[in-house]
């Protein structure tokens, strides 16, 4: 039984460890092996809720920098969003398989501030991160981003409009649309050529609606779609 209890023990599987040295303590409570097993059962699972609980205060110290640098980019202090959300990748990095769901929020949030205050490349490096790993939650996020930045668009705040949607063209699910959207906001501030661009790529992806806008326009027309 003790066998089974220390092969539990290797796997990990600490409820079964348990049971099976209840059982051999249920056969002879006074064995010194049963007693040595209890122990080191006893000892093990100190130093695992010790360790847990240290994890448990260093998330919550995560948690509490990526909520104060979301408040930042709520009152588009950005700059120093970005401080925020680099101490906590930092800090994500040092147990980042435990924090790797934290790590990927921090890298988003910092990708997003970096590009709200002009840092595209930079900024786009953090979405690239983030996108890179394998998500259920990454067509969520992609409508969600491109839903603000279409929101945006009918606010008439133009340059944030084009800083959401200059994300969403990274999500190939709606990278149309999104081009779309934002070659509309470039029309509205008058950078025609930019706004050409991505009208040429949204018409290459099928969205009709950007030939309108070109003619609209007065904007060369491209060839014919096959």
């Amino acid at each position: 039984l003790l066998d089974i209890a220390s092969t539990f023990g290797k796997l990990k599987d600490r409820r079964m460890q348990l049971k099976y040295i209840k059982k051999a303590t249920d056969i002879d409570p006074n064995d010194f092996s049963v007693k040595l097993s209890m122990r080191s059962y006893n000892s093990e699972n100190i130093k695992r809720e010790k360790v847990e609980s240290r994890y448990d205060v260093y998330r919550r110290k995560i948690v509490v920098l990526l909520s104060s640098g979301e408040k930042l980019v709520e009152n588009d202090d950005y700059k120093k969003s970005i401080v925020k959300f680099t101490v906590a990748i930092e800090r994500c990095n040092i147990y980042k398989t435990t924090f790797s769901d934290l790590l990927d929020k921090a890298l988003y949030l910092r990708g997003f501030a970096k590009i709200s205050i002009g840092e595209f490349n930079s900024g786009m490096r953090d979405i690239h991160l983030y996108m890179g790993k394998d998500k259920l939650n990454v067509s969520i996020e992609s409508t969600k981003i491109l839903s603000t930045g279409i929101e945006l668009y009918h606010q008439e705040k133009f340059g944030e409009s084009i800083n959401h949607l200059s994300v969403a063209t990274q999500f190939e699910e709606i990278e149309g649309e999104a081009y779309l959207f934002r070659a509309k906001s470039y029309l509205k501030i008058n950078k025609m050529n930019e706004a050409y661009t991505d009208l040429q790529e949204a018409y290459k992806l099928g969205w009709l609606g950007a030939l309108e806008l070109m003619k609209n326009n007065e904007l060369l027309l491209p060839p014919r779609l096959e």
